[in-house]
């Protein structure tokens, strides 16, 4: 997934300081973002771990289990413990959260785990919002041409209307011939990206991406009109780790 959890679940109340670039989240929004995250990069079964140390109260009880296969939860004096499998725990965790509704200060110190990046409570203005900021660590951000987001990750799915409507207006045809409008009773309801205009496939790779050899990088032939799925990547700091970015390496 080339989507970060705070962009894709944020509605972009992205707020830029003279530092720090933060994100901000309501709290239904950082729900949505936490279980975002522990679900599409796999098992992070050290990060899992410290949720469960944040999430659990005195008279609850979670041990690792000695294989290294999950953790041993015993949520009550009543109940056994029971051994969740790490692949289970994100679907666990997540609805634990949900059910429970911590107060937002502790749902920030939850954020802060989970994104890897300073998070607290604060107030979106206007509208006055009640909700978390979580810095996403990109101000440092460069991006290296490398071409792993375009060859590597999955974005066939992410195209919005917007893009769509953006393409029409400024007819370029040659995109648009390469998108599958996906309808249902009449209405449009999804978009794939990139087809072969020909075979009516999918490409194996995104259409617009040249290999310049001689500086060795990657060139993006739509750049200034790229979807907006391109356009938010790498969304956090994290994100970029995970998806294997080489913008902030060495």
């Amino acid at each position: 997934m080339r989507g970060s959890a705070l962009r894709m679940n944020s509605h972009l109340h992205v707020v830029s300081m003279k530092e720090k670039h933060k994100i901000f989240l309501n709290y239904a929004e950082a729900l949505r973002a936490i279980r975002f995250d522990l679900e599409q990069y796999g098992p992070q079964p050290v990060l899992l771990r410290q949720l469960a140390q944040l999430l659990f109260s005195d008279d609850m009880m979670f041990a690792q289990d000695k294989q290294g296969s999950g953790l041993w939860i015993k949520l009550s004096q009543r109940k056994k413990m029971c051994l969740v499998p790490y692949g289970q725990l994100p679907e666990y965790l997540c609805t634990f959260l949900e059910d429970r509704q911590p107060p937002l200060e502790q749902l920030a110190k939850i954020c802060g785990c989970v994104f890897q990046e300073p998070s607290y409570p604060g107030i979106q203005f206007p509208g006055k919002v009640q909700g978390i900021f979580v810095e996403t660590g990109l101000e440092d951000f460069k991006c290296r041409q490398c071409g792993q987001c375009c060859r590597f990750l999955e974005y066939r799915r992410e195209l919005t209307h917007e893009d769509y409507l953006l393409w029409q207006g400024l007819q370029r045809s040659d995109i648009l011939e390469r998108v599958r409008v996906i309808r249902e009773k009449g209405q449009i309801v999804a978009y794939r990206i990139w087809i072969d205009p020909v075979t009516h496939r999918n490409t194996d790779c995104c259409p617009w991406l040249s290999r310049d050899s001689e500086h060795n990088r990657y060139i993006c032939r739509i750049y200034d009109v790229r979807p907006e799925i391109c356009h938010q990547y790498p969304g956090s700091r994290k994100h970029a780790r995970m998806t294997g970015c080489r913008a902030f390496g060495s």
